[in-house]
């Protein structure tokens, strides 16, 4: 379905690999979407990131890196007696960013979440489960020093298009993200991109790709103005207001100009806990359009079915979109219960 395009360009932003030392940057006459510099710096590389139902993102690096560039504030110290870098680390491995302030704060582990796996409980808080050593032991790899040729395109994935022509390559990035990047959906359509540390400690110097501590933001090419008329914008409801299973949602939008009713439908996107380049935990709701209503003032009534139970759909916090002509709204938070 087309509903799904600009969800799965976050599926497929993607790092691939081969021999070569040189980057690879894919070209195309279609290249579009542009990149912002967020912060050249927040101090730890994101292998790890939540976003949160306060647009508010959890990033984690690991500990068994060695210190990070962020101290932590008021001279806190972590104690590990076990931890195979530092038995006492004064920096910090994770922080909070603030999406809509654009700004950043240490927070303090007291175990290894490399490698860990997460989850936002059905209340919107974080619960964050095993890592490394003493986190919860384990072991494997991928990538790391054998990486080569990142590719920086990203890639927008169109199932509706004819086969052949359904992968398109967008603006590349000049910042590599290689073994433990990081992409997450943003609530107004941008991907949150950090990461990138292919080496056992952070290392600036002397090798192919140093750790990467910065933070930038893809911006899709549905975020460009010449689509503003086909936008929705979301009257109401409100951010963080409460749905139902199997009952009918009504939304009011807005939408400037010539609406296509039959192009017009609503998405529910769960805020994946992402690590290591993949949401193993996305899901994406496409509840359609069972009804729209004008209003006059270039506003409609659009009224949906929400999911019938926990089985398509648990419970907990979700991104809802309007999404018109491939275009989506600014998101909305909602709490299916």
């Amino acid at each position: 379905m087309s509903s799904l395009t600009f969800i799965l360009s976050v599926l497929l932003f993607q790092l691939l690999f081969t021999s070569h030392p040189c980057h690879r940057i894919l070209t195309s006459a279609a290249a579009a979407g542009r990149w912002q510099l967020l912060q050249k710096s927040i101090g730890i590389s994101a292998m790890h990131m939540q976003l949160l139902s306060n647009d508010r993102v959890v990033v984690f690096d690991r500990t068994d890196f060695g210190p990070s560039n962020l101290p932590l504030p008021e001279g806190k110290c972590r104690f590990d007696l076990n931890d195979t870098a530092l038995k006492q680390d004064c920096t910090a491995h994770s922080i909070e960013y603030d999406v809509l302030s654009n700004k950043f704060r240490p927070l303090m582990v007291q175990t290894d979440v490399w490698c860990s796996s997460g989850a936002v409980t059905p209340n919107g808080d974080l619960v964050q489960t095993g890592g490394f050593n003493d986190g919860e032991p384990g072991s494997g790899s991928a990538g790391w020093e054998f990486g080569r040729n990142p590719v920086l395109n990203p890639v927008l994935y169109r199932p509706d298009n004819k086969m052949g022509t359904r992968f398109e390559t967008h603006t590349p990035t000049m910042t590599p993200r290689m073994y433990h990047s990081t992409a997450a959906l943003l609530r107004d359509g941008r991907v949150l991109v950090g990461g990138s540390n292919p080496h056992t400690y952070y290392n600036f110097t002397s090798v192919l790709f140093p750790t990467e501590l910065s933070l930038e933001a893809f911006c899709p090419p549905y975020l460009e103005a010449k689509f503003n008329n086909l936008r929705p914008t979301i009257v109401g409801p409100n951010s963080m207001s409460g749905i139902s299973y199997g009952k009918t949602l009504k939304l009011e939008m807005e939408i400037r100009g010539k609406v296509e009713e039959k192009l017009v439908w609503i998405t529910m996107v769960a805020p994946a806990f992402n690590t290591h380049s993949f949401s193993m935990n996305q899901r994406l709701l496409v509840l359609g359009n069972d009804k729209i209503t004008a209003l006059g003032k270039s506003r409609y009534n659009i009224e949906v079915r929400t999911p019938r139970s926990g089985n398509l759909a648990p419970a907990g916090f979700y991104l809802l979109f309007v999404v018109h002509q491939d275009i989506p709204s600014m998101g909305i938070w909602v709490k299916l219960q």
